[in-house]
């Protein structure tokens, strides 16, 4: 939980360091990507939700790319059903 409505969710984790209500800080290990369900290899299932609502997690992104690699993330992202392992 985030505050201001905003709460995310990591699943298929194949071991967690925070435990829930814990408060983490941007950087922090949270847990490791596993091979759960009837996955086909380790990956990471990540969700936001703003008030109860999903939204699209890639606003959220935080990383080391470019603009131009981002563009290309963002179009392979609103794919339908597209895996972005």
């Amino acid at each position: 939980d985030h505050g201001f409505g905003y709460v995310s969710l990591y699943a298929h984790l194949n071991k967690y360091e925070a435990k829930r209500g814990q408060k983490v800080k941007r950087g922090e290990v949270i847990g490791y990507v596993g091979n759960t369900g009837r996955s086909a290899g380790p990956h990471l299932h990540y969700e936001i939700f703003k008030d109860g609502k999903k939204i699209n997690p890639l606003n959220f992104y935080y990383g080391n790319l470019s603009s131009e690699e981002f563009d290309v993330l963002l179009s392979l992202a609103n794919r339908e059903n597209q895996s972005l392992d």
